[in-house]
This record gives structure tokens, C-alpha cells and sequence, in this order.
């Protein structure tokens, strides 16, 4: 995600914005733990994507959720949140680069497809 140039290795410049999106998903993940409790709420996830331009249905959401929450206890702890952020982020790149018209909608076929989510685990 942060190795622009695909060389297998980060750079200055890589860990410098590698480095800024930690921190900005680290205040996200503070802005949103209103109760201070160290973890987020499946509700406080969704108000957070939600208000970073994220538009998920609740089945996606739902999958989502689960996919992030290992232990099943319905919180995320701060390192669960910036998985699933860092999860986000891939799946959001990669779509718009299949997304050439900006329409919100792409056709795959079965090659595109799993190059897609090999480049997102």
C-alpha cells in the first residue's frame, strides 16, 4: 500500500506517508472511542467510515465487522481498526484502478478478480 514504487521496500518518502496514515487512523480511532474505553464499537466503526467517505450496505458492513473482529467480542481495539482501515484503503486503490470512468461499478472477470485479492490481503 505505501510502497509506491513497488520495490519491495519503503523508501524515506514511503515511510514518511506511511508514517502520517498511522497517525491520522490512530486519530480517527480516538476521535470516535467517545468513551474512551480503548476500542470502538461495530456503531462507532460505522460513524467513522461513514464520516471518511465510506458508503457500505449492512451486509458488507456486517462481513466487514466480522472479518476484523477475530475474538467475536464486537469491539476493535486500535490495532484491529487500522487492519481493517489498512484493508480499506487496498480494496478502495484497487477498485478505482479498474474503475476508469469513475462510476462506482466495474466488470471482472475471473483473472482481474483474483488479482484483486491478491493484492489485498
Amino acid at each position: 500500500m505505501h510502497d509506491r514504487d513497488g520495490s519491495g521496500t519503503i523508501g524515506f518518502d514511503e515511510f514518511q506517508a506511511l508514517h502520517q496514515w498511522i497517525v491520522n487512523t490512530q486519530n480517527a480511532f480516538m476521535m470516535y472511542d467517545r468513551d474512551r474505553s480503548g476500542y470502538l464499537s461495530g456503531d462507532e466503526v460505522f460513524q467513522g467510515l461513514t464520516y471518511a467517505g465510506y458508503r457500505f450496505d449492512q451486509p458488507s458492513f456486517q462481513a466487514l465487522l466480522r472479518t476484523f473482529d477475530p475474538d467475536r467480542n464486537g469491539r476493535f481495539s486500535l490495532a484491529e481498526f487500522i487492519a481493517m482501515s489498512m484493508f480499506i484503503q487496498c480494496v478502495t486503490n484497487v477498485f478505482r484502478a479498474f474503475d476508469s470512468t469513475s462510476s462506482g461499478r466495474i466488470n471482472l472477470d475471473f483473472n482481474q478478480f483474483l488479482y484483486a485479492a491478491a493484492n489485498c490481503r
